[in-house]
Order: structure tokens, then sequence, then C-alpha cells
């Protein structure tokens, strides 16, 4: 794996390195996420919390290397429950001062204030998000300043397998593929999507929508697209990674109405893709209407299928505002100055808890 620390930046040592663990029910990009905090920590991702060291280090009866590498990055309500439930047999004076650092899940919010609310003595954890919208919100749900971190999204690696990745899925050389960004949820209005290039479907057969994740939405949306009695209207890979869909994909929507994933949006951006989004403040952290995308106040089917078309209509338009997006990624989603955030936290965390 290639390094993308910049100069200056000093590596952290595998023993002042918190443990990273991820729930088995996280979205895709939260688990694309851990495993890119992972490598550059030249560790393994977990999704089993070792309650046995944690036990042995609340009781004092660890060595000191062992006690330099206690700490957690979780991904995902069910990692987070894994830590607190393990932290809570202990003594929880002591438990305050293990550093934990928590990405949520879309939806998460509430909770992880609740939980960081029930730790008003750990000077170490924080709650980690990538938009000033979440941490507004985090803000209001009473988390204070000093344990909320707003870190950099980075854009995932390019992928240069666009034609046998189609070719595997059946996609046709002049299909165009409309990419519902991001994994289905109940917030991802992936829904809208599919009812949207519906419409276009019918007019022209080419145009298909592509849809990643294997949940019980995933479910629900192959049910409405098997409803429309069209075989070709829907291409569904739960297995493909964000950056293999974003090379598939002939234009990104990202609709959701309020929270979102952006890594994947800034994938989207960083390969210079056209992109139609809802204008969220958590997008709008990223894009701009007219400059490296086309931004809508709400995604209604029919408005949403009019800009999907105009897109794929107009291939100058399209390419200027992909350029633009492939600009602004690389100013503005760098992976090297994401990573170089990530290690100022831990360090500070570090320096904070006492590692040694």
């Amino acid at each position: 794996m290639t390094d993308l620390r910049p100069a200056g930046i000093v590596p952290i040592e595998m023993a002042q390195t918190p443990d990273i663990f991820l729930t088995s029910g996280a979205d895709v990009p939260l688990s694309e996420l851990a495993e890119w905090v992972a490598g550059r920590l030249n560790q393994r991702v977990r999704r089993v919390f070792p309650a046995a060291r944690w036990q042995r280090w609340l009781r004092g009866s660890v060595t000191g290397a062992e006690r330099s590498s206690v700490g957690a990055i979780t991904f995902g309500q069910g990692a987070l429950e894994q830590v607190s439930l393990s932290a809570g047999r202990g003594v929880m004076g002591r438990a305050a001062s293990i550093p934990i650092f928590h990405v949520p899940a879309i939806g998460e919010l509430h909770t992880a204030a609740r939980w960081m609310r029930a730790l008003p003595d750990n000077a170490s954890s924080r709650l980690v998000v990538f938009d000033a919208s979440s941490d507004a919100k985090l803000g209001r749900l009473g988390v204070p300043p000093e344990k909320r971190v707003v870190l950099p999204v980075h854009s995932g690696r390019a992928s240069g397998e666009r034609a046998a990745i189609r070719e595997s899925l059946g996609i046709a050389p002049e299909e165009q593929i409309v990419l519902a960004c991001g994994p289905s949820h109940p917030e991802s209005a992936h829904d809208l999507v599919l009812w949207a290039v519906g419409i276009l479907h019918i007019l022209d057969e080419r145009c298909r929508v592509l849809i990643t994740g294997n949940d019980w939405m995933t479910k629900r949306l192959q049910n409405f697209a098997e409803g429309t009695g069209s075989e070709r209207l829907a291409v569904f890979a739960p297995a493909l990674h964000t950056h293999e869909a974003v090379a598939v994909a002939d234009l990104v929507c990202a609709v959701a109405p309020g929270e979102d994933y952006l890594h994947p949006v800034a994938t989207a951006m960083a390969a210079r893709k056209p992109i139609v989004a809802t204008a969220t403040v958590a997008h709008c952290h990223l894009l701009t209407s007219g400059h490296n995308s086309v931004l809508l106040a709400k995604a209604a089917p029919r408005l949403l299928g009019q800009e999907i078309q105009g897109l794929l209509q107009d291939s100058a338009l399209a390419h200027r505002l992909a350029e633009g997006a492939g600009a602004d990624a690389y100013r503005q989603c760098s992976p090297s100055d994401a990573w170089a955030a990530w290690q100022e936290m831990l360090e500070g965390a570090r320096a904070t808890a006492g590692w040694r």
C-alpha cells in the first residue's frame, strides 16, 4: 500500500494505537472507512471486542505494553455497544480514561450523543463526524465541542476496471448507468432514484439504475423493480465496493434528504462523474450547483428524472461539472490530508490518556 502520509507526520507506533472495531451490520462506507484507517495503522479490523483484555486493564493487572495499547476506534452502533458494555462491567472511574473514538452510522447521532453524555469525565473519547451539519446536531444534543471532532472527507481509490466490472454485471457498453450513491437505508431515498430512472427507462431502455448494499431496504427496492415488469431497469450488486460502483456509473445520484455518507460522494467527485444531489447542508459541504454538480431543493421523481436526463443528453455540461468535481476532490478530499487529521486526533488523545 502506498504511504500517503505527508512529510513531517510521525507514524503512530503499534503500542500507541487503539484497536479498531466494526459492527457486523455496518454499511459499506463505514466498513471501507474502517479498513482504510486500519491499513494506515498496520492493523486489522475486529468484529468481536476482547472483553477479557479490557477487564484486565480495568483491574490494573496488565503489562505496560498492554496498557499503552488500550483504546478503541468504533464504527457503527453495534461496535460501540460492545465496547461500552465491556467498560460498564468495570470501574467507570478507570474506564473514563480509556480513549474511544466513535464514528456513528446514519441515524445513530442520538444514540452516540447519549453515550457520550454518560461519560462526562472522559477527556479522551471523541465522536467523529465529517460535516458541519452532523457536528451541529451533536451540539444540539448536548455533546460539548471538546468531545466532537470534524475530520476531512477523503475520496476512495480510483478503479480502472470499468469495462470488466460492467461486463460481469451484464451491462452492455451502450447502456447508461445511474448509480444510487451509497448504501440503501431508510434515509437514502434510493426509491426516488429507482422511480426516476424507471420513468427514463420507459423512454429509453438503455437507461438503468445501479444499487449496492444487501439489507432489508435493498430487498424492498428489488421487489419494487420487479413490480415494474422490466428485467433490465435495475442492477443490484451487493458485493461491489464504492470505487467499483462509481467506476461502473455514467452518472451518480446522492439524494438523501438529511444525513448521508460523504465518502462515496467524494469518491464520485474524484472519479470525475457528473453528480445530481439534494442541496442538504451535508452535501453542500462538498458540492456546489452549477460548478461540480446539479443540486435539487427536493428530489421529487419527475424533477430528478429531468435533471438526470438533461445530464445524460448534454455531454458538454456533464463533462464540465465532472471536471469541476474532480478538481475540487483533489483540493478538498485528499487522503493524505485526511490521514494527517486522523493522526493529529489520535496523538492528542494519546497525550491526554497518558499512553506511553
